[in-house]
């Protein structure tokens, strides 16, 4: 599951899309979603299930020449990876 943020290009600082304000505003939010998916999914299989948050480092844009993190959140175990593959799109509905 991956969250997207969109910006507007237009008015936004430059030196705020290369800095770590964006990066550290984008990995809070995956965190609150990560507590949110633990929870929902102990109350939706009854057992414990194991995520976590996983970065990527995009290519530079061609025009803005920015470089941008994002963030997915992932099982981290066969047990909840088995349970995830039994129902499809469940961890797509907390986008």
């Amino acid at each position: 599951m991956a969250i997207k943020i969109w910006l507007d290009y237009k008015g936004v600082e430059q030196s705020m899309l290369n800095g770590s304000g964006l990066e550290q505003i984008e990995r809070e939010t995956m965190e609150q979603k990560l507590s949110e998916i633990q929870g929902q999914f102990i109350m939706d299989f009854g057992v414990e299930g194991k995520f976590e948050i996983v970065a990527k480092v995009s290519n530079p844009s061609a025009k803005y020449g920015t470089r941008r993190t994002g963030y997915r959140i992932i099982a981290a175990d066969a047990k909840t990876t088995a349970i995830l593959k039994h129902h499809p799109g469940w961890l797509g509905k907390f986008i």
